[in-house]
């Protein structure tokens, strides 16, 4: 089974293979190999909506994978063609306009969106051209970034997608927990429902005949701080679980 970077490290690899793969047509229409060239390196660009533990170790362990695999002298990720924003309303219209210029520079042969608001902004922007992975999404197909399970609906969009992921982990997490009162904190906002898998949420404990208390209040970007105070007033309104 493959671990989520080692997918990403293939659809990496595999990508970059295709693209030097070339072929062109000769007089006549006849196909020909190309000819012989030095090894290409390609050029990743990574966009970021904020900051993120997670983005952290999966792009390190995609560097990792790739090398084990043999592609860590293939692939480059510049220090021009990273950008990282903040959780603010001023950082998602940065995330956005920096979606653009990656999309439109010529000298990228790749671009990794890292979570769901970066690859919304890369699609809005979208070329057609330049291969897109997305990476640590909530929820692909619920965030319309993917069309379906089956079909991202993007040519050149890919990412992975696991169909029901959260709705089942919550199914069992009451079979473990028994839970009565379901916590969650979330940003009241499309993103942050998206995040929580808020819908999930409140399918589940209409499935199993329990209550969801849910906190709303969080703010974009918020603070350690603000989320402990989110959980401390469900705690203080008898929740017995925390999603």
């Amino acid at each position: 089974m493959f671990r989520g970077w080692q997918f990403f490290a293939a659809v990496v690899g595999s990508i970059v293979l295709l693209t030097a793969s070339v072929v062109f047509a000769a007089p006549g229409g006849k196909k020909q190999p190309a000819k012989p060239q030095q090894a290409k390196v390609y050029r990743v660009a990574v966009l970021e909506a904020g900051t993120n533990w997670v983005h952290d170790k999966m792009l390190k362990a995609l560097q990792n994978a790739l090398e084990e695999s043999g592609w860590g002298d293939r692939v480059q990720f510049p220090a021009d063609a990273r950008s990282i924003n903040s959780w603010t309303t001023m950082g998602k219209a940065g995330t956005a306009r920096m979606a653009t210029q990656f999309m439109q520079r010529n000298d990228i042969d790749l671009v990794i969106g890292m979570g769901t608001e970066a690859a919304q902004a890369l699609l809005a922007c979208n070329n057609g051209r330049t291969p897109i992975v997305a990476m640590t999404l909530s929820d692909p197909i619920g965030s319309g970034v993917v069309k379906s399970g089956e079909d991202s609906g993007v040519d050149n969009l890919t990412t992975c997608v696991m169909p029901n992921q959260w709705l089942n982990m919550l199914r069992l997490f009451h079979t473990v927990v028994r839970f009565k009162k379901l916590g969650v904190v979330y940003e009241d906002t499309a993103a942050g429902r998206t995040y929580t898998s808020l819908e999930d949420a409140r399918d589940v404990v209409r499935e199993k005949g329990v209550r969801l208390v849910e906190f709303s209040h969080l703010p974009r970007g918020a603070t350690v701080k603000q989320c402990q105070d989110g959980l401390t007033w469900l705690v203080d309104h008898g929740v017995d679980a925390v999603y």
